[in-house]
């Protein structure tokens, strides 16, 4: 588990992450994102630009794609977590979501599972400002037991 950032409202947070590839990412990969917190989600391309906008304007999460296939090796993805410059928070805490809590599965193309990701969210006010406490934490599984193909 990485550390606790606190992102102040209005500001974006890119997190760089590195991953060790033993075998190609062919094209058609993808990931599979869901919250549990609020019925929203979905399935988007690993090879391609995405955007996942958030529903009440809570903001997006924004992912810039991967030129597949990726050959065996390092490689970095780019994820941008956007806040926007203010929350509903009346609304957030009426609903019971001013906490938040997503999975998200990395899938081959045979929808083999590569890695899973999983972020904790919770808003966070002080004195009319507010801020999201950001905690990301991957889970790779035993690359032994996926199904390469």
């Amino acid at each position: 588990m990485w550390g606790r950032p606190t992102i102040p409202l209005g500001t974006n947070l890119t997190a760089r992450i590195t991953s060790v590839r033993s075998t190609p990412t062919p094209k058609g990969s993808r990931f599979a994102f869901a919250s549990e917190t609020i019925p929203f989600g979905g399935e988007y391309s690993w090879c391609e630009p995405a955007a996942i906008v958030l529903p009440m304007d809570l903001g997006g999460v924004y992912f810039r794609g991967d030129t597949c296939p990726l050959a065996p090796g390092s490689h970095v993805a780019d994820v941008t977590l956007k806040l926007p410059p203010a929350l509903p928070l009346g609304q957030l805490k009426l609903l019971g979501i001013d906490q938040s809590r997503q999975r998200t599965k990395v899938l081959g193309p045979d929808g083999g599972l590569l890695a899973c990701i999983r972020t904790n969210g919770r808003l966070v006010t002080k004195e009319a400002s507010a801020s999201f406490n950001f905690i990301p934490q991957i889970n790779v599984p035993d690359l032994r037991r996926i199904p390469w193909g």
